[in-house]
């Protein structure tokens, strides 16, 4: 019995917990009241007259009574007043599904503003736990180079490490040419090493290549700068903007085109342009313009009408680049955008660039 008490308490906790079953449970609730209701206010007039003869609807006129509404009868719960507390009343699932939206407004508006990742880089500079662990793993990546022969780093590449970081020491400075910096970014997962120390900066249209092979650690840095992944150790700074301290800023001036695509199959290419035109926070009167425009540029025309799973890879990877450009980003991020597209579209690609000088 105390398990079968225990279980039901639980069924009903799981029930209250979520605002789906809340809505669920207040509209079903509404509508057998209303029903009982209506049978209730004609039937509770003989509950006087035949005392003992099964009414359901007893309750509340025979409370004083062991068996209100008759032996082996089970009363309904009915009431006129739809904003009681009690079942039937609306009152308390209303109550709840106030409290759950505000706790979770709350906690998607912490972790939008991005406070969650604050704390979390500050909480990694202030524990020496997390030193001791980067030692370690330093000290494990050694004798993993030792063994596999890591390849030495050429004079050019460390005069380059030693410019970036004095250069994010005076990133505030306005001499800097580079408006996209990336200093010593390394990820951890776990006790494994994916990016050691990656290094850097980017001027005005300009194009710089991350090459790799499979598993060296490209498409982790990208979720890195873009926000995806936190970052173990290192900084990123775009037109001196840090990642760790303001991401939105950060992330309005990226455009980024991931590894897989982006895409919702069940809608058009043009629906699928104008729903990240309006999450970039284009004008209305500048949006189909904008989206027939990168369609165009992209050799999307003749598709612009079709759902996104009929279209080929190659098309896919278009629809993908043509997305990270929408709102003419500040510094575009494309992991591998050129898969399964022929040469001719290589050539559009990087003449598409040099027009817009990205």
């Amino acid at each position: 019995m105390q398990w079968g008490n225990f279980d039901f308490k639980l069924r009903k906790c799981k029930k209250l917990c979520f605002i789906f079953f809340l809505l669920r449970i207040s509209v079903m609730d509404m509508y057998k009241n209303n029903i009982t209701t209506e049978i209730c206010l004609k039937a509770e007039k003989l509950c006087g007259l035949v005392m003992f003869s099964p009414n359901p609807c007893c309750k509340y006129i025979n409370a004083n009574i062991t068996n209100p509404c008759g032996t082996n009868t089970t009363c309904w719960n009915w009431s006129e007043n739809y904003w009681k507390w009690e079942k039937p009343g609306l009152l308390r699932n209303f109550t709840l599904m106030l409290l759950q939206f505000l706790v979770q407004f709350t906690i998607i508006f912490i972790y939008e503003t991005g406070f969650i990742r604050k704390v979390v880089y500050m909480l990694r500079k202030l524990t020496n736990k997390k030193k001791i662990n980067e030692e370690e793993l330093i000290a494990n990546q050694k004798i993993i180079e030792e063994l596999f022969g890591d390849i030495p780093k050429d004079s050019d590449v460390i005069e380059e490490e030693n410019r970036i970081s004095l250069m994010n020491k005076t990133i505030n400075d306005n001499n800097n040419s580079e408006i996209f910096i990336v200093d010593k970014l390394t990820k951890h997962y776990s006790d494994f090493m994916a990016v050691k120390g990656i290094s850097f900066a980017i001027g005005g249209s300009e194009c710089f290549g991350l090459l790799g092979v499979n598993g060296a650690g490209k498409t982790s840095t990208f979720k890195m700068i873009t926000g995806d992944e936190f970052i173990t150790k290192g900084e990123a700074y775009l037109n001196q903007i840090s990642i760790k301290q303001n991401i939105k800023q950060f992330q309005r001036q990226l455009g980024y085109c991931p590894q897989f695509d982006p895409l919702i199959d069940q809608m058009t290419v043009l629906e699928t342009m104008f729903m990240y035109a309006r999450l970039r926070g284009i004008k209305n009167n500048l949006i189909s313009k904008t989206c027939l425009s990168l369609i165009d540029l992209l050799d999307l025309s003749d598709h612009t009408n079709k759902m996104c799973y009929t279209l080929s890879g190659g098309n896919k990877r278009k629809l993908s680049v043509a997305i990270a450009l929408v709102g003419s980003p500040t510094v575009i991020l494309l992991d591998e955008p050129t898969s399964y597209v022929f040469l001719i579209y290589l050539n559009n690609l990087i003449f598409l660039f040099s027009i817009n000088k990205i």
